[in-house]
């Protein structure tokens, strides 16, 4: 039987026809997919072959290397609509430099990573479910994270100490104060990372296909600081 990783919002997608197509092949297939909200969606659909994969920690997503002095303020990437380009208008109305990307992929997209003091997470939709795949890379690669306020499920909320955690009226003020504060940004890429490096994806894995755990690994030399 086919299997389908499942990374996205499947319940608030702009396009209709896309939206119906997506739907269309979730049904078909057994999913595996990041987000509770999205598998209880599903379920309540009628399909059953549908499961939460927990992203954890693997050692080769710690792959960014940092510029020695970040010339990059505030980094976003991501889709466009009016509330990301209001938050976006308003940082640059306070002088940081900010840079939103689309469309801008792997090593390209390191390499803008490297050179950002802040990278800003923050919602298209209002269902706002949390993008665990998009900050878990940040964190796995000790970057200081401005996270909007967000729908998670219960075993990712412990992540919130290791990001500057605010609602969205609150994103502008906290990324400014983050640019401007050297040590709570380094306090918050070493916790980030902690945090997240402690959710051993091959344990998770081999955990939900019922395979033999083994010892836990620690990971907190997997990449000099």
């Amino acid at each position: 039987m086919e299997q389908l990783l499942a990374w996205e919002q499947v319940h608030a997608r702009r396009n209709a026809k896309v939206a119906t197509n997506f739907f269309d092949q979730l049904m078909r297939h057994r999913v595996w997919d990041y987000s509770e909200a999205n598998v209880r969606w599903l379920r309540e659909r009628g399909h059953q072959r549908v499961k939460r994969l927990p992203v954890g920690y693997v050692p080769e997503l710690s792959r960014v290397s940092a510029r020695g002095t970040p010339d990059v303020d505030v980094l976003f990437y991501g889709s466009l609509n009016p509330r990301r380009t209001s938050i976006l208008d308003a940082l640059r109305a306070r002088g940081l430099r900010v840079e939103a990307l689309f469309g801008v992929y792997g090593q390209a997209r390191d390499a803008w990573i490297g050179r950002a003091k802040v990278v800003l997470n923050m919602h298209f939709y209002e269902s706002k479910l949390f993008e665990i795949v998009r900050v878990s890379y940040l964190l796995a690669n000790r970057k200081a994270v401005v996270c909007e306020h967000s729908v998670m499920n219960d075993d990712d909320t412990p992540l919130c100490e290791g990001m500057a955690y605010v609602p969205y009226d609150g994103l502008v003020d906290a990324c400014e104060a983050l640019v401007r504060d050297d040590a709570r940004r380094a306090q918050l890429e070493r916790c980030g990372y902690e945090l997240f490096s402690r959710r051993d994806a091959t344990r998770l894995m081999a955990g939900l296909l019922g395979l033999p755990v083994a010892d836990p690994v620690s990971h907190a030399a997997s990449r000099p600081e």
